[in-house]
C-alpha cells in the first residue's frame, strides 16, 4: 500500500482509505497495441503493493492500490479546478502509478523487444479515485495524449506479467536506449550505427557491473573492435564468448566504413534487420551473464527464438 499523509496540529492522523486505479493503454509509434495470449479471462500480479491486471483481448493494462490520506489531501483529490503543483497529492498519486507503467514497458520494449513503444514510455489513460469501488473521479493531472488507431498487435505470453516484479529490480543497460532508437530510425545507415553503438556501449556497462574494478579502463580507453570485446574479452571475464561476436564483428566494420567515408553506398553484410535482432539477442546475454536468473534467461531465450526462427539462424538457447 502507498502511503501519502500529513500531520495535522494534535500530532493525531485523521487518514482515508482510498481506491486507486489507473487503466493504461501504452502509446506506441504506429499504432501498435499489446494484450495478451492466454485462455484465461485475465491475469493479476502484484508489483510493490500494486494489482496488475491484463484482460484478454483488450489492450491496456489496469494497475489498481489502496491508499491512505489526511481529509486534507482528500479534498485536494476532489479538486478538479484548482492548478496543481508539483508537491500536490494528485501529483503524487497520478506519478507513482504513471511511473510503474513506464518501468514495465521500458522492459517490455528492451528485454520482449516490443520497439514499436514511444521511447517516452507513457501511456494512454486517467488515473482514478473512489472511496467505495462503485463510483470513480478523475484525477486532474498536465498528462494528455491521443491514441493511433490500427497497426500491428503483440499478445504477450500468459506466464510474462508474473516476470515483473523480479524485472523491475535492476535499471537496463543504457545501451538499450540506443537499440531502441535504431529500430525506429528512418534512415538505414544511421539504424545501423545507433545498433553499433548499443553493442559497444552495452559492454563497457557489462565490465563496469561485473567487475568495477575495470569501469576506469573500459571506460576512458579507446574501444576495442566488437569481435575482441564478445569474444575474447568476455570469454576472460567469465569464461564464455558471445555466440554472436562473428555477426558483430561484420557490423562493426561495415559501421567504421559508413561513418568514414560517408559516400559508401548502403549495401551491408547482412540485412538491417537481422543486425538489430542480433545486437538486441548480445545485449540479452549480456544481461544474462550478470544476472544468471531466470528471468534474464527468458527475456534471451524468447529473443533468440525470433532471431532463429526469422532469419534461419541456429544460435543457441541457454538451459
Amino acid at each position: 500500500m502507498i502511503n501519502y499523509h500529513i500531520f495535522i496540529s494534535n500530532n493525531q492522523l485523521v487518514m482515508n482509505d482510498i481506491n486507486i486505479r489507473y487503466k493504461a493503454t501504452p502509446t506506441t509509434v504506429d499504432g501498435t497495441q499489446i494484450s495478451i495470449d492466454t485462455d484465461k479471462p485475465k491475469i493479476s500480479i502484484e508489483i510493490d503493493g500494486i494489482i496488475l491486471t491484463v484482460i484478454k483481448d483488450q489492450f491496456d493494462f489496469l494497475f489498481e492500490t489502496k491508499i491512505k490520506v489526511s481529509d486534507e489531501e482528500l479534498e485536494k483529490l476532489k479538486d478538479v479546478t484548482s492548478i496543481v503543483g508539483e508537491e500536490d497529492i494528485r501529483v503524487k498519486v497520478s506519478d507513482e502509478m504513471r511511473n510503474k507503467v513506464r518501468e514495465i514497458l521500458k522492459r517490455l520494449t528492451y528485454y520482449y523487444g516490443i520497439m514499436k513503444i514511444k521511447e517516452t514510455f507513457t501511456a494512454i489513460g486517467h488515473v482514478e479515485w473512489s472511496l467505495d469501488k462503485e463510483e470513480w473521479f478523475q484525477i486532474t493531472t498536465k498528462y494528455n495524449s491521443k491514441l493511433v488507431p490500427g497497426a500491428a498487435i503483440y499478445y504477450l505470453p500468459e506466464n510474462l506479467p508474473s516476470l515483473y516484479p523480479q524485472l523491475l529490480k535492476e535499471e537496463p543497460f543504457l545501451a538499450f536506449e540506443f537499440l531502441h532508437k535504431a529500430f525506429n530510425e528512418s534512415n538505414p545507415k544511421f539504424s545501423w550505427i545507433s545498433a553499433t553503438v548499443a553493442a559497444e556501449l552495452a559492454f563497457k556497462e557489462f565490465v563496469s557491473r561485473f567487475d568495477p574494478r575495470f569501469a576506469y579502463l573500459i571506460t576512458n580507453l579507446p574501444s576495442p573492435p566488437l569481435n575482441k570485446l564478445y569474444n575474447h574479452t568476455l570469454n576472460e571475464l567469465v569464461g564464455v564468448s558471445s555466440p554472436f561476436h562473428s555477426k558483430l564483428k561484420d557490423g562493426y566494420d561495415f559501421r567504421n566504413k559508413i561513418v568514414h567515408n560517408p559516400k559508401t553506398e548502403f549495401i551491408p553484410p547482412f540485412g538491417l534487420n537481422m543486425y538489430l535482432q542480433i545486437v538486441q539477442s548480445a545485449l540479452l546475454h549480456l544481461t544474462h551473464l550478470l544476472s544468471k536468473d531466470t528471468v534474464s534467461q527468458y527475456f534471451y531465450n524468447s529473443s533468440v527464438s525470433k532471431l532463429n526462427k526469422d532469419f534461419k539462424t541456429s544460435y543457441p538457447k541457454i538451459e
